[in-house]
Formats: C-alpha cells, sequence, structure tokens
C-alpha cells in the first residue's frame, strides 16, 4: 500500500491508473500520425467522371512564394500541429458517418444538406413566382413603363448578366422588366425566371422606332452608372451591350438568386453527379468539403482571343488555389467543371487529392452550373459561366485567377475589374 497526499492508494489501484492514462496517450498519438499518413486510394475512369487517390508524402511548402520543394508531390500534406487545424480536423471526424442504407444506398449528413439546400431554393422561387405575378402585371400595354433588352448572342453565363441587369435595371427605375417573344429560350431552364412574353411588333412600329428607345452601353464590363436615371426616357426601353457587372442588380441580390434556380431536374442531375463520386470513397471521405473548380479552355486557348486579351488561367493558379484547400482541410473532393477534359486530368493527374473531372454536360451546361452553385468553396478561372457558378453559390470562399483579361489589351481597355468581380472575391495570379 502507498501513501500520498490524497490518501493511502493501493497497488491495484496505482496500476490501472497507469494503464488508463497510457491508453488515453496511445490514442492521441495514433489520431495525429492518422492526420499526417494521408489517404491511398484507387484510380476509376469511366464515360462521366475521373477520380484519383494517392498516397501522401509529408511536404514542405513556401506559401510566400506558393512554390513547392523539388522532388515532392503536388499534394501538400500537414500535420496537426499546422494547418489545417486541430479543430477542423476533429469537426471533419466528428460528422463522417454515413450509415448503409438497406436498399444499398448512403445517407451522409453531405448529401443531407444538399438535399436541404435544393429543397429551399427551390421553395423560395416558388414564393417569388407569386411575387412576380403581383407586382409585375401589365394591364394596359400603352401606359406601361416597360424596359427590355436586345439580347446579344451569347452563351449561358452572357444571357444570365443580361437578364439579370435588365431585372436590376427595372427595379432601380421604377419600371416592368419584360421579354420579347424571341428571347425565351434559356430563361426556360430556371424555375422563377417568368417575366412577361410581349411581340416586338406590340412595342415598336419598326426597328428604327426601336432604336430611338436603345440605351447603349459603355463597355463589355464596365459598370454604366447612367442606367440609375431613366426615369425621364420614352415609354419603352431597350437596353443593349453584355452588362457584365455586378452593381447593376447587386440591390436586389436575393431576387437575382431566386430569378436563377434552376428547375429540378437540372439540381437533381447535378445532385447525382456528387453522389456518384462520394459513393465510391471510404466512410470518412464522404463528408469531405467540397471545392468546385472551373476551368474554362476551348476558344480562351484560340489565338485570335489572345490578340484581343482572352486568356486561359495558368497552371500555377490552378495548382495553388487546389494547395490551398488541401492545407485549410483534412479532407477535400474537388470537383472540376470544364471544356478542356484532358487538360484537367493532365494537370491534376499527380496531385494526389480527390478530383471529380466532370465529363457528358456539354450539351447541359445548365447541369455543371448547377453542380457549381452546390459547393463550399469554388476555384473559378475566366468568363461569366464560372463567375455565375460563384454568385448564385452559398460558397464560403471564391477565389478566381487575378491575371484576366491580358493587361495593356482591347479586352482590358473596357474591363472594370472593380466593377466585374464582387468585392469579397479573392484574386489569385
Amino acid at each position: 500500500m502507498l501513501s500520498s497526499c490524497c490518501g493511502e492508494v493501493t497497488i491495484t489501484q496505482s496500476l490501472l491508473l497507469l494503464l488508463f492514462t497510457s491508453s488515453i496517450c496511445s490514442c492521441l498519438y495514433s489520431y495525429r500520425r492518422s492526420v499526417q499518413a494521408g489517404v491511398s486510394g484507387f484510380v476509376k475512369d469511366t464515360a462521366t467522371w475521373w477520380l484519383d487517390v494517392a498516397a501522401d508524402e509529408d511536404t514542405d511548402v513556401d506559401w510566400n512564394n506558393g512554390t513547392r520543394a523539388a522532388g515532392f508531390p503536388y499534394r501538400t500534406n500537414f500535420t496537426v500541429e499546422t494547418t489545417p487545424t486541430t479543430e477542423a480536423c476533429i469537426f471533419q471526424n466528428q460528422r463522417s458517418h454515413s450509415p448503409v442504407l438497406r436498399n444499398g444506398t448512403f445517407s451522409s449528413s453531405r448529401l443531407l444538406q444538399l438535399k436541404s439546400l435544393i429543397k429551399k431554393r427551390l421553395a423560395l422561387a416558388k414564393l417569388h413566382v407569386k411575387s412576380i405575378r403581383l407586382n409585375d402585371k401589365i394591364t394596359n400595354l400603352s401606359s406601361a413603363r416597360l424596359i427590355t433588352h436586345h439580347f446579344h448572342k451569347g452563351r449561358l453565363g452572357n444571357w444570365m448578366f443580361q437578364a439579370a441587369s435588365l431585372v436590376g435595371i427595372a427595379r432601380t427605375n421604377r419600371r416592368i422588366p419584360i421579354l420579347l417573344t424571341t428571347q425565351k429560350d434559356k430563361s426556360q431552364l430556371f424555375e422563377a425566371f417568368h417575366l412577361s412574353l410581349i411581340d416586338q411588333a406590340a412595342l415598336f412600329r419598326n426597328a428604327t422606332d426601336m432604336d430611338r428607345s436603345t440605351v447603349p452601353d459603355t463597355g463589355a464590363a464596365r459598370y454604366n452608372s447612367a442606367t440609375k436615371s431613366l426615369t425621364s426616357l420614352p415609354q419603352t426601353l431597350v437596353l443593349s451591350g453584355y452588362l457584365q457587372s455586378w452593381k447593376y442588380f447587386e440591390a436586389y441580390r436575393e431576387e437575382i438568386r431566386r430569378l436563377f434556380t434552376f428547375r429540378i431536374g437540372v439540381y437533381n442531375k447535378a445532385e447525382k453527379t456528387i453522389t456518384d463520386v462520394l459513393r465510391t470513397l471510404d466512410d470518412e471521405w464522404r463528408d469531405a468539403v467540397l471545392v468546385g473548380v472551373h476551368i474554362r479552355r476551348g476558344d480562351v486557348t484560340d489565338p485570335d482571343m489572345n490578340d484581343v486579351g482572352h486568356v486561359p488561367a495558368t497552371d500555377g493558379y490552378l495548382l495553388r488555389s487546389v494547395e490551398y484547400f488541401q492545407a485549410k482541410y483534412c479532407r477535400v473532393v474537388f470537383f472540376v467543371v470544364t471544356d478542356g477534359v484532358a487538360y484537367a486530368r493532365a494537370l491534376f493527374a499527380h496531385h494526389g487529392a480527390n478530383f471529380a473531372v466532370v465529363e457528358g454536360h456539354f450539351r447541359q451546361p445548365e447541369v455543371d452550373m448547377a453542380l457549381l452553385t452546390l459547393m463550399d468553396h469554388l476555384i473559378l478561372t475566366v468568363g461569366t459561366f464560372g463567375w455565375w457558378g460563384g454568385y448564385l453559390s452559398d460558397a464560403g470562399e471564391v477565389v478566381h485567377f487575378r491575371d484576366w483579361p491580358r493587361n495593356g489589351s482591347t479586352f482590358a481597355r473596357q474591363f472594370v475589374r472593380e466593377d466585374f468581380f464582387p468585392p469579397t472575391w479573392k484574386a489569385w495570379s
């Protein structure tokens, strides 16, 4: 029997206390090593997605200049003492339970969050449709203060900027935004985009009459403050240009986000893409942080486009952005949306993290955009498509390529960065 300041303690009690303390230390050490060790996995290639999970090595990264030590893989690994923080790792471990259901599918907090988010967006969109029908009702066409847009030819991102700016400028000037009957094609992708459709002949006697009512644009990505004072102009106005600035509609941000709520069928396809990837992972990875990566290649690699000022994002920017999120979180799955699938696969082939390069949606770009809006964080490159993925999302962090358009180019002279990029987004190069 031993004695202590707290009284007498038996040898048996002392041994039990020693074993308990040893067990705690062992568990803590094992947890630390499991975080250091990284994850190993496999390569799987199908017609719709590509996933690469490889073993990691401890790596030192110089975050001052964004480089990595020679000879180390791109995938960087951090211990509990550096980044990601112990708290972040513990948080992810606490929510990493994905019970298997009887029908062979699995459930996880991540998938439940996605379903809840989609359900909430659709519910708000339905409420907004009622508001539009109440507030934008046209009782007398000849006296109504209407405003529309020429809608230049362009893909989805360009169309959305013109439509959003139309609504924003209409609200600012207390006018009713409308679409001409020839402009409804892309509006059908969205649950709440139900602006009135009016035939052009009912508004203007001829093309000259329409031109007299047109408000000119001042640049591709340059805010025109004159659009705030259009009350004294003709009864029906027609906007022109790309109107690519968030400042035209930021005061009505929530309305714009609801107008651009995708239809349930679009969301279902985006959700299935995410689910198909997550179900292939080990349980602890099914609740990983989801980071969307939009990579535009295609036309921006064309010499003629380069002459104007368009440039693709660099490999260095993309890899440094990926490493940033790998450093910040224990488990990250990257969903890559791109028109350059071969380029993306080659770029990330040896990066040693979870990458899903999404394929098969080229004829349905709205599905790719919907997928981006469901991500926790976003890495954007160039153009308006990825921009809208960021604006419509609830992403915690959105980073974009700083060096687009090329300095000194024709495009750059029309482009005002502060007018195009929201101030909360991070510009990296």
